[in-house]
């Protein structure tokens, strides 16, 4: 009895100073937020966390926010937000309590009668989120609101990370593993569950991003520049970085959804006349049969509008390509693919006996390898 009195003792003064190392001066970390009109629950989310403080918020805790404020305390910075929506804040324990501001009420009163004293409630949150592993809060929680904290989500870090599973303490090794007590709940007089060396805590479940499809313009997804979306009835434009290429996917931040993240996988449209192989452009250049003959020069558009002329060697046969370096995506190249035409329809019969002579002149069979 005397050793578990003495184990006490010792695990009251090591709870000690773990309060005392949890609640240094949060109020006065510098901070910056900027949001506009963000669902306030994940604005307070990213703000406890840039602190690494512990926070519960009421179910009541509805609402947007804008604010915008670079490098000010914490407590400017939670009482900016706090206002917009009518809340308020008590830290108890090291854990930050959100709640909605009640009006204050004066007590109604009849005949000089004394109101009868209503028994105080407590106010049980849905959900406490703990950002770094704490064993003074976890006792607090268990023995000052005396609730199950198997009904509560516990965002841990490593899981009592800050003593390292008590690692720094040898897992109390060397005091016999708390004499006798096999975990926290031993120790406050909760429901024994022998699960291993430490206790185990449901992770905060993560909200995953929503994938959908996005067609952008071919010109935009070579050049770069932005495309337009619609979100929970807001218009986002998103900005397309040069030379993406088709199934890669863009992430829109909830902060500028105001919900959650969103991933956009990219589908290009096809030009009227331009194909991409990589970083390369391909062109299919029509010549006619006495420029593929004689050779000559053509004018060819680029990915930019700008306009070149191309020499035609003599002899160009249907589907022989020229390059011209640089002009493609990215610093790819423009191939030049060059299709001989016919001229469509009968031609005349003096045409006809010149292409025959032609012939004579000049046997050659394509196919003959």
């Amino acid at each position: 009895m005397v050793k578990k009195l003495i184990w006490l003792i010792v695990c009251g003064l090591l709870l000690s100073l773990a309060v005392a190392s949890a609640q240094d001066d949060i109020s006065q970390r510098r901070v910056t937020v900027k949001y506009d009109q963000a669902d306030i629950r994940y604005v307070l989310k990213q703000l406890f966390d840039s602190v690494g403080a512990n926070y519960s918020l009421d179910p009541n805790v509805q609402g947007t926010v804008t604010v915008s404020l670079t490098d000010v305390p914490f407590s400017v910075a939670l009482d900016a937000i706090l206002r917009q929506q009518n809340l308020t804040y008590r830290v108890e324990s090291g854990v930050y309590y959100i709640t909605v501001r009640q009006p204050e009420e004066a007590p109604i009163t009849t005949g000089g009668e004394t109101p009868e004293e209503q028994p105080q409630t407590t106010n049980i949150p849905e959900k406490i989120q703990l950002n770094y592993a704490n064993p003074a809060l976890i006792a607090a929680l268990l023995g000052a609101t005396q609730i199950n904290y198997a009904q509560y989500e516990m965002s841990m870090m490593g899981g009592f990370g800050g003593f390292g599973g008590f690692g720094g303490f040898g897992g109390f090794g060397g005091f016999g593993g708390f004499g006798g007590f096999s975990n926290l709940e031993d120790l406050f007089g909760g429901p024994r569950r022998r699960t291993g060396s430490r206790t185990r805590v449901r992770a905060t479940p993560t909200v995953e991003p929503v994938e959908t499809e996005v067609s952008i313009p071919f010109l935009t997804a070579a050049l770069g520049g932005t495309v337009s979306i619609q979100v929970g009835g807001r218009q986002i434009d998103v900005k397309v970085p040069p030379g993406i290429e088709e199934g890669k996917k863009l992430r829109v931040p909830a902060e500028a959804t105001g919900s959650t993240d969103v991933l956009l996988k990219v589908h290009i449209e096809p030009h009227p006349y331009f194909r991409r192989e990589g970083n390369d452009l391909l062109l299919d250049v029509p010549i006619s049969i006495a420029e593929a003959i004689l050779g000559g020069s053509v004018e060819v558009p680029t990915l930019t509008g700008e306009r070149l002329e191309v020499k035609v060697q003599p002899g160009t046969s249907s589907g022989k390509r020229a390059r011209i370096r640089g002009k493609g995506i990215q610093g790819g190249d423009l191939y030049l693919v060059f299709k001989v035409m016919v001229p469509p329809g009968e031609v005349d019969a003096h045409s006809r006996e010149l292409i025959a002579e032609f012939a004579r002149r000049n046997p050659y069979n394509p196919r003959a390898n």
